[in-house]
């Protein structure tokens, strides 16, 4: 064993996230506590477990040391008994894996898990502090200074209040993180921003561009047909067909529209019409999406909205930008969720329930 990749002595990895939480765990952990010389049990729902790559990783609730120094412990080892005083939540979790994997392989895949949980939570998460749990308790190792949310997220996409969602959604999207965890990344950290970010015209325009990155992501690979015509897909790929075009194109504004069309706004037309033919507007991507995925398509109106939202900061089709907000994020929440292969309950913002996708 590679005395650089492993701590012999440690149990579990350990890597604590700060200003984070987690509304419903899965599982208890049991704790006996002795007093007076008395034995007593307790129990407390403090824990997620899930799989990935066949290594089983936990979320844990963490406390606060009951003798107030500050140190978070975890529930189960708490000197409760012995102080006699309440053991306090924090605003912390924990994920632990086993310390008998590479260092290497478990930062990466500590680092995806936290990426994953900020669609689960509706907010940033990273881990600042990484240390070490054996026999004899937790050994710090490693703190960086990060970028972390202000305070937990009071509406998480995953309240996990019937417990297992957390679970479910992590080991369904972590494969597909894989694939491009590159675009994942930065899909997943505009998606927190988004959600942290109070300003609802700043929260619009920021999950109206990551509607329009997914649907791009879906149709990467797909081959789009020329929206206008096979035949403009031509005359604008070869130069002297372009010209010609270009200079029927301005000779018609000249002497229908104004006299005074230039060759700039001529290009920028040609540009435009190059564009069109070769990729579908912003309404009938996402719709082409949503439909892919049996998802139920956006309202029109929050689609229209999104040009008037860019260059006015005003909404005109949906009653307020509140509603818009609330709309365009459910729609993205929706969308992200199914790419990453997960199904079931989740909390659609604005409503009071769990939707079912």
């Amino acid at each position: 064993m590679s005395t650089k990749n492993h701590i012999s002595e440690a149990s579990f990895y350990e890597y604590r996230i700060p200003n984070t939480r987690i509304e419903s765990f899965d599982d208890f952990t049991k704790v006996t506590a002795e007093k007076d010389g008395l034995t007593g049990n307790a129990c407390k729902r403090d824990t997620i477990q899930f799989m990935v790559r066949n290594q089983t990783w936990t979320i844990k609730k963490l406390f606060i040391d009951p003798d107030g120094h500050n140190q978070i412990n975890t529930f189960d080892c708490c000197n409760e008994a012995r102080s006699g005083k309440p053991v306090k939540e924090s605003d912390w979790i924990c994920l632990q894996a086993n310390a008998d994997i590479e260092r290497v392989v478990a930062d990466a895949d500590a680092e995806a898990i936290t990426y994953l949980l900020q669609l689960a939570l509706a907010q940033k998460v990273t881990w600042s502090e990484l240390g070490f749990r054996g026999a004899g308790g937790f050994a710090l190792k490693q703190a960086r200074s990060v970028r972390i949310a202000n305070h937990p997220n009071p509406i998480p996409t995953f309240y996990n209040s019937d417990g297992g969602q957390i679970k479910k959604y992590l080991e369904a999207s972590y494969p597909v993180f894989q694939q491009d965890p590159k675009w994942w990344k930065m899909t997943l950290d505009w998606y927190a921003f988004g959600c942290e970010n109070n300003v609802v015209e700043v929260s619009g325009l920021i999950f109206s561009m990551l509607l329009e990155r997914a649907t791009i992501w879906i149709d990467k690979a797909t081959v789009i047909p020329p929206q206008i015509s096979a035949s403009l897909r031509t005359s604008l790929s070869d130069k002297d067909k372009r010209n010609d075009l270009a200079g029927k194109i301005k000779a018609f504004f000249q002497e229908k529209v104004a006299p005074e069309w230039d060759d700039d706004r001529n290009q920028m037309l040609m540009n435009s019409l190059r564009s069109w033919n070769d990729g579908m507007s912003y309404k009938k991507k996402v719709k082409r999406a949503f439909e892919s995925y049996s998802l139920d398509v956006p309202k029109n109106s929050v689609l229209d909205d999104r040009n008037a939202l860019a260059h006015n900061g005003k909404v005109s089709n949906t009653p307020d930008l509140q509603q818009y907000d609330q709309e365009v994020r459910r729609c993205v929440s929706e969308l992200l969720l199914k790419l990453l292969d997960y199904s079931g309950p989740y909390y659609a913002p604005g409503s009071q329930h769990d939707k079912i996708i």
